[in-house]
């Protein structure tokens, strides 16, 4: 499949317009509060079917102006070939010896010249590090190995970056697979000197159950609202698959890697946000991961996102309306989060009131509106990612399915994590079984 070409575009997208931008939408959803307030007052139903009503028309004008923020205002932009900076690629690995040789191989055959690899081997039981030391024999130039005892995956990124040479670091997981321009796609942005951090774009690899196709419909989704945070500079999560950032960063601000959320990249993200840090997203540079291939996979990797995420949050609370450090973000994502967090724990209520108020109420017409909603959604994300029409359209008609399905993943996954952090148990980290299957045509287009 032939990759997009890349249109020019200001790698920074300029404050004026990113506060505008943010205030469209805060406007826009009020506007659709009282729009939906007014008629409220003019149909006769009931009142419940009046609260459905009203809920998926402010949401759902709310999502519909995100998703035409990141399709209308982001744009990519060509690299310059003269611009190769030390890029240091981090692979932290722990029982990986099924698919650790692909990833190796996927940043080798990247089309960038000034590179390491270098992979943490954290404990691991099995032949990671045996697979990984064959890598090296192979190439004594690319690939470095270190070995430490079990710390964790913070513990091993720190390790990893204390020994890495580079300008660029490129963190990346060990079961992710790289395209090859995603490398390039990355450091391009470091040319522009306020640039400090930059988050690819990625993909689930392994979509031929339907457990794959679900990940990989919601991941098309939340990557595309990168595009979003991107141009309003609400970016605050570097995703463990792959993410980047300044060697400088870490000596300058005193930056490091914690173990206590289990979500390391959150945390070091907001770390970059509490130190006015700008992080942006290149959508261009593309990452292949191995999804959960079971349920219980899938609950457990949910758990320990709402798990940390939710003490991350507690723990930069001050980012919260904050004017001086973060506006946008504090004004805005980060209470447009915690709504969405609320939306998770009252699924189950508000997913009954979509489809069986309305129809006991003989107006099934608000059924069929939430119903279509999801639709609107992925049209706009198909209407820019022109290459994922070909994996994506065939599935259409099962997405609002898929949609709810992962939902209540969430909603299992958010009171799992709450009954964790009620009890003060720290949260084990927990793998799914590895089969190194990926069959999404991105990583070979």
């Amino acid at each position: 499949m032939d990759a997009p070409q890349p249109v020019p575009y200001r790698v920074a997208v300029p404050s004026a317009r990113a506060t505008l931008l943010t205030a469209l939408v805060i406007i826009s959803t009020f506007i659709a509060l009282y729009a939906g307030l007014t008629i409220w007052n003019i149909i006769e139903v009931d009142f419940l079917v009046k609260l459905v009503y009203l809920f998926f028309m402010v949401d759902g004008v709310r999502m519909w102006i995100m998703l035409l923020i990141g399709a209308l205002f982001y744009r990519s932009f060509p690299a310059d070939p003269t611009y190769t900076p030390r890029v240091s690629v981090l692979i932290p690995a722990w029982n990986e010896e099924v698919g650790i040789q692909a990833t190796i191989r996927s940043v080798l055959a990247n089309e960038y010249p000034n590179i390491e690899i270098i992979v943490i081997n954290d404990g691991s039981k099995d032949q990671t590090a045996e697979r990984v030391q064959a890598m090296v024999d192979q190439y004594p130039d690319k690939v470095k190995l270190i070995t430490q005892t079990n710390g964790g995956k913070w513990s091993a990124l720190n390790t990893g970056h204390e020994a890495a040479t580079g300008e660029i670091m490129v963190c990346i997981d060990a079961d992710s697979y790289l395209y090859p321009t995603a490398i390039r796609n990355v450091v391009k942005h470091y040319k522009n000197p306020r640039i400090d951090a930059v988050v690819g774009y990625v993909v689930i690899g392994n979509t031929k159950t339907l457990m794959g196709k679900l990940q990989y419909l919601e991941y098309l989704l939340g990557f595309h609202l990168k595009r979003t945070q991107h141009v309003m500079n609400t970016i605050h999560i570097l995703s463990g698959a792959i993410s980047s950032y300044r060697a400088s960063v870490f000596k300058d601000h005193k930056l490091h890697y914690t173990g206590y959320s289990k979500t390391e990249d959150m945390d070091l993200s907001l770390q970059m946000r509490q130190k006015r840090l700008r992080l942006v997203h290149a959508h261009d540079a593309w990452c292949a991961t191995e999804g959960a291939s079971d349920i219980k996979g899938l609950i457990n990797q949910r758990v320990r996102w709402r798990y940390g995420g939710l003490l991350c949050y507690w723990t930069h609370r001050n980012l919260f309306f904050n004017f001086r450090m973060a506006r946008k973000l504090g004004w805005y994502e980060f209470p447009n989060s915690m709504t969405g967090i609320f939306q998770i724990a009252i699924y189950p209520l508000i997913l009954g009131a979509a489809y069986l108020v309305p129809i006991a109420a003989g107006m099934p017409i608000f059924t069929l509106v939430a119903f279509c909603s999801m639709y609107v959604n992925f049209t706009i994300i198909l209407a820019t990612s022109r290459h994922m029409r070909q994996s994506v359209i065939p599935w259409l008609p099962l997405v609002t399915l898929f949609m709810y399905a992962a939902m209540l993943v969430e909603f299992v996954a958010l009171f799992k994590a709450v009954n964790k952090i009620r009890q003060k148990k720290e949260l084990q980290w927990t793998a799914w079984q590895r089969k190194g299957a990926l069959d999404n045509p991105i990583q070979t287009a």
